[in-house]
């Protein structure tokens, strides 16, 4: 190749950056929000599975015989608590993802 043919292929590389610049910019962009809005997905998915399974576990501590109230009470504690720390761990996780 000679001088001619590098010079008219920057030529028309370079008029061409004005459109391939944006396209390749929106491709990203729509790729990031896509992704974005996948994990957003899941996170509520698995947020309703969590609250799902607090009520069918809050049911069954309900429906123990009521011979040791205590026992309920501290059943029930360890429920919430337990809940509490997978949320917060999922926030923390959403929130420090990139």
């Amino acid at each position: 190749m000679d001088v001619k043919d590098w010079e008219t292929i920057s030529k028309n590389l370079v008029g061409r950056l004005p459109i391939y610049i944006p396209i390749l910019w929106l491709a990203l962009y729509a790729s990031k929000r896509r992704s974005e809005y996948q994990r957003l997905q899941q996170e509520y998915a698995h947020k309703e599975a969590i609250a799902k399974s607090f009520d069918k576990y809050k049911k069954q501590i309900e429906d123990l015989d009521n011979e040791d109230p205590e026992l309920q009470k501290l059943l029930m504690q360890a429920l919430i608590t337990h809940q509490t720390h997978l949320i917060a761990n999922m926030a923390i996780k959403c929130l420090f993802k990139t």
